[in-house]
């Protein structure tokens, strides 16, 4: 925590982790996000770290997602 206002809604969880409305046939998944107070400063400098984030879980998703496929062709 800073000692400057917060000015700035700050997404929790971040923004980034849920698809554009473009990516999910239509459905705009960023409405009604909880949010929180945040000085300008510091709701910026974490984006990178919501994007990284957000790129690492779709990582292990994709990860997952193809050993269930595998496993579940071997029954």
């Amino acid at each position: 925590m800073c000692d400057l206002p917060g000015t700035t809604d700050e997404h929790i969880p971040p923004r980034a982790i849920f698809p554009e409305a473009k990516d999910a046939e239509g459905r705009n998944y960023r409405i009604d996000l909880i949010t929180v107070p945040s000085c300008p400063d510091h709701n910026t400098a974490k984006s990178d770290d919501d994007e990284f984030l957000m790129v690492s879980l779709a990582g292990i998703m994709a990860t997952t997602w193809a050993k269930i496929r595998v496993m579940s062709q071997h029954d």
